[in-house]
């Protein structure tokens, strides 16, 4: 591996006031900036192998995670101060700013600088104090309330060092320098780097930096930044056999996490986990006090942060694969596509998750590991598109421009289809939140038919007028796809009495959780000593009972 100083420095969160559970969610209407500039191509310095691909990989990352981004590379001492102009611009009217620099850094009197591809070969220090950008700079440009930063800064260059040390360069360092944070009178600051101070991290062996792929793995989670950071700590760790230890400086009075909202934990009887991981917290009420919770918060913003912990729970109680979608070819070849949900991102509003192909034949599926695609999802706008595809050994990131030529706009028409299901899935409340954690904890009441309910497993949305979702539990003969328990929800409207079937998730006689459903169907009036009818009773009628 040869050596590249990364400088990660995640910076300057600066929080406007300490905000309560029902305020953390992003404000409405103020988008989510971010910024990704990779230098690669150096006149004079040479080229760096890994910034170009670390930029992308990180701007895609950044998209599926809900940011705006703008993505550049190669810039000029000119182009650099530009890039900066404009987003003291752009970040006047964003919630928060992300900034995410890779390429050649250099650390002088204790300050940390970026480089412009056209940075001269230095002879003293102050030839790169007046041809490149301090991460003060970039830090100060910034106008929004929450401010990020993330330097991918490869400062490692025997050229640059022999330069200095020729020059009058006594106080060029290796490796990055300290910087505490700032005190502040409201929020607080976040202060991270990919290695420790002085220190120099890693190139790795293919085409990504350990530290940029970490990060572009978990940025997207919706857990605090602290939380995220330990994730991409031990990450790296592992990668580099614990040569590399990313380290950080943070003085912060609230929590905070970069896709814009985070659950409120501390209220939802939440304990952290022994160590960081991408496992739901462990919980210590139980699921039908946390739909007590969610049914009797009012407000979007109240209710996010609990919608939010439940689909952290399903997820983490999700196997390695879920079926999605079938197809018949015309060879009668058996497709199935399935989504991966520990990679999965949802907050509600954005969604993205890692899709594979795969064959259905003598009873199970056998997906092919060698390819894959990835995909972002607009639940507000009901659009889709590819952010990344694999096929072998060959990565294709999909830019900006190629993204927004394949958005798919989705059918809200009713018709079931395989992309339709995957937004349900990702994005559609109650079908996110189902409790399948819980399960075994359950009191089940029958309902007829081979059906059983939940009484204390409800979803009511106030914007859904008369609307309830009960939990419903139905056993049948294995069908033809393996599956004889079906867990989903089943919709009553207390007001016209009637009712929509349920979508959910189907397991196998043991228990397996192996496909997701989307039942679109219209709603009907039900018939007397039916499920339907019962989950009535229970919803409308008897409202104690189930309430």
């Amino acid at each position: 591996m040869s050596g590249r100083c990364v400088l990660a420095l995640i910076g300057a969160i600066v929080m406007t006031s300490l905000l309560d559970e029902a305020a953390l969610a992003a404000e409405p209407g103020k988008s989510r900036l971010a910024v990704v500039v990779s230098n690669g191509d150096y006149v004079a310095l040479g080229t760096l192998r890994n910034p170009i691909a670390d930029g992308r990989l990180v701007a895609s990352s950044l998209r599926a995670a809900g940011f705006n981004v703008t993505y550049v590379q190669n810039l000029n001492d000119e182009q650099f101060r530009a890039t900066l102009r404009q987003i003291a611009r752009d970040s006047a009217t964003a919630e928060v700013t992300l900034f995410y620099y890779a390429g050649h850094g250099a650390q002088i009197g204790g300050i940390n600088y970026l480089l412009p591809v056209d940075v001269p070969l230095p002879e003293q220090e102050d030839d790169i104090r007046l041809t490149s950008v301090s991460a003060d700079d970039v830090l100060s440009v910034i106008k929004s309330p929450y401010k990020i930063l993330v330097l991918d800064a490869c400062r490692d260059n025997p050229n640059l060092a022999r330069a200095l040390s020729r020059g009058r360069g006594v106080s060029f360092k290796r490796g990055l320098a300290t910087v505490e944070p700032p005190a502040e009178e409201t929020g607080g600051v976040f202060i991270a780097y990919s290695t420790q101070t002085d220190a120099v991290a890693l190139d790795g062996e293919g085409a990504n930096s350990p530290f940029a792929e970490s990060f572009a793995q978990y940025v997207g989670n919706r857990v605090s930044i602290d939380d995220m950071f330990a994730m991409v700590t031990r990450d790296v760790l592992k990668k580099t056999n614990g040569s590399q230890r990313p380290f950080k400086y943070a003085s912060l009075d609230t929590v905070y996490c970069l896709t814009g909202a985070c659950s409120a934990t501390a209220s939802l009887g939440v304990t952290a986990p022994a160590a960081a991981s991408a496992a739901a917290p462990a919980l210590t009420i139980s699921a039908p006090e946390m739909f007590a919770k969610l049914n009797a918060a009012k407000s979007p913003a109240a209710r996010l942060p609990i919608e939010n912990l439940l689909w952290q729970q399903l997820r983490a109680a999700l196997p390695k694969r879920v079926i999605y979608g079938r197809a018949v070819q015309s060879d009668g070849k058996k497709l199935v596509f399935g989504l991966e949900p520990a990679t999965a991102f949802s907050d509600g509003h954005r969604a993205s998750a890692t899709i594979r192909a795969g064959e259905w034949k003598d009873g199970s599926a056998t997906f092919d590991e060698s390819e894959s695609t990835d995909y972002w999802i607009d639940c507000d706008r009901h659009e889709l598109g590819i952010t990344k595809s694999q096929s072998g050994g060959a990565v294709k990131l999909f830019t900006r421009a190629e993204q927004k030529a394949q958005t798919i706009a989705l059918d809200m028409s009713g018709a079931t289809t395989e992309i339709g299901t995957l937004e349900e899935a990702l994005c559609m409340a109650p079908l996110r939140l189902t409790p399948l954690w819980a399960i075994d904890s359950l009191q089940w009441v029958s309902i007829g038919t081979g059906s059983d309910a939940a009484p204390a497993i409800y979803y009511k949305d106030p914007s859904a007028g008369d609307v309830q979702d009960l939990f419903v539990r139905t056993t049948f003969p294995p069908n033809i796809n393996g599956v004889s328990i079906h867990y989903g929800w089943l919709g009553i409207n207390c007001r016209t009495r009637q009712f929509q079937d349920s979508r959910g998730f189907g397991a196998s006689a043991d228990g397996v959780i192996q496909t997701v459903y989307d039942n679109n169907v219209a709603w009907s009036p039900f018939k007397e000593a039916t499920p339907a009818a019962n989950a009535y009773v229970l919803l409308c009628d008897q409202p104690g009972t189930a309430h």
